[in-house]
């Protein structure tokens, strides 16, 4: 299943206080993509509900009027104690526009350069920004352009996929796009512009996978495929089949699959770490 897109994409065009409301979900996050066009623009203070959101990566481009885009995030924690659902900007240029998508199954800490990507070009297309990435990983794009568009392409083996494109103030154009990874593979996120434009900007992150099982040592049950209850060391070395007796409902791996346990039962899940060391759940009849 990996990360998941959560509620719908929005966007808005020079206009602070965008709202933006995250559904419910498990380990959520928000990413926030802004674009700007003018004169000496830099990187802005972005909050929601208050909360302020962690810049993650960022690029301009131009010499007197520049293109720059930049990649926000905030974890569950900040959209629980957001006082309401607006996206705002300190200072914002006269033209700019925002993108937003949240997502759900995140992993909570805000993604590091490592993971981040940024490239810029003067000219149509923008090419060669990849990310390595994994099974489960969500990689989201923020494309820009100095000039209005009908569309960006995205380009390259396993390219993003497109969210939304959004005119900016009649005179730029930004693009958001996402994708959910399905093995060990080079994510790119170039960028092809439907209109020619005269600046060109892009960067991307990726948010890593976390489903919520919550490992609380008193829900757990150790046995050794024998049926005798292991010992601590067995344990610690979780060479054992784990059996979780849970009377709320969760998220657990089945195959592949991380599935939800939609009903509040007591409900036996085992878990098995194989020798290379990646473990599954699966539902005991």
């Amino acid at each position: 299943m990996g990360v998941l897109r959560l509620g719908s994409v929005s966007s808005a065009d020079t206009s602070n206080a965008h709202p933006h409301t995250v559904p419910a979900g498990t380990n959520r996050c928000l990413m926030v993509g802004v674009e700007q066009e003018g004169g000496g623009v830099v990187q802005l203070a972005v909050g929601y509900g208050g909360q302020s959101m962690a810049a993650v990566v960022g690029i301009n481009v131009g010499d007197g009027t520049d293109q720059r885009v930049d990649i926000y995030f905030l974890n569950d924690a900040g959209i629980v104690a957001a006082a309401d659902n607006q996206i705002d900007l300190t200072a914002p240029p006269t033209n700019y526009g925002i993108i937003a998508q949240a997502y759900e199954f995140c992993v909570q800490t805000t993604p590091t350069v490592v993971d981040s990507e940024a490239a810029t070009g003067d000219s149509d297309p923008l090419t060669n920004i990849q990310i390595a990435a994994i099974i489960d990983e969500m990689v989201f794009g923020l494309g820009g352009s100095g000039n209005t568009s009908t569309g960006v392409t995205w380009a390259g083996t396993n390219p993003l996929i497109a969210l939304t494109n959004l005119d900016v103030n009649a005179t730029a154009h930004a693009a958001a796009a996402d994708r959910l990874v399905t093995g060990t593979e080079t994510v790119n996120h170039n960028l092809t512009f439907t209109t020619a434009p005269n600046r060109v900007a892009g960067c991307a992150c990726k948010v890593g996978f976390d489903p919520g099982v919550t490992r609380e040592q008193d829900s757990f049950r150790y046995y050794n495929d024998d049926g005798t209850e292991a010992t601590a060391t067995a344990r610690e070395n979780q060479n054992v089949d784990l059996v979780i007796a849970r009377t709320i409902p969760f998220h657990a791996r089945v195959g592949t699959q991380y599935v939800s346990d939609p009903v509040a039962e007591a409900a036996e899940w085992r878990y098995k770490e194989t020798a290379d060391a990646v473990g599954e759940y699966r539902k005991i009849p």
